[in-house]
């Protein structure tokens, strides 16, 4: 549409130009051929100009949009950022819920499972049952006599890696299944 929409104007510019020229030539005889041809030039220079700028800021606009809209993962650079500090509770069991049919929060919590799996962190099977929304962070929730530094190499962790994370009091009947003892992650949905 932006194109059919620059070709319409370029053509409308070139008729105007056109039929505007003889009249221009009689009115103002001291206008030469070659001064109405820059006057055109630099007129269909601005057209495009605008054109490209208007093209440009809806590119970026686009951009953002699926930028926002876009599932989450986990990234290299978060990866990479990540492993180190989660050497710290290698061996450690760390269970991991996501929201109950919610697709892109179990696609992240599996994730989330493979890089705790990779840190050498027994995770169990996930659990998808949770009704915490938590937008935009991940919940912390420290279960039964788990350990809470645990959770605190956790937060530390997703803090590296830019990834929103904050211990949080998570009610009982809020998730399907508990693991007895073990820090949880409770993945919430995007935030909007």
């Amino acid at each position: 549409m932006f194109w059919i929409g620059l070709l319409i104007a370029l053509l409308g510019g070139l008729l105007s130009v056109a039929l505007s020229r003889e009249a221009l030539k009689q009115r103002y005889p001291a206008i030469k051929e070659y001064h109405l041809d820059v006057i055109f030039l630099v007129v269909l220079c601005l057209g495009l100009l605008f054109s490209a700028v208007d093209h440009y800021k809806s590119e970026r606009t686009l951009q953002a949009l699926q930028e926002k809209v876009a599932p989450r993962h986990v990234s290299a650079q978060q990866r990479k950022a990540m492993l180190p500090i989660l050497s710290a509770v290698k061996g450690r069991s760390i269970a991991i819920a996501c929201r109950m049919m919610d697709g892109e929060s179990c696609d992240y919590a599996k994730e989330l499972t493979n890089l705790l799996s990779e840190a050498g962190c027994q995770v169990p099977e996930l659990v998808q049952t949770s009704l915490n929304d938590s937008p935009g962070h991940l919940a912390i929730t420290v279960y039964g006599k788990a350990d809470v530094s645990v959770a605190n190499t956790l937060i530390k962790a997703f803090r590296a890696a830019d990834m929103p994370a904050r211990i949080v009091a998570i009610k009982e009947n809020s998730v399907g299944m508990w693991y007895p003892d073990t820090v949880h992650i409770i993945v919430g949905r995007k935030a909007p």
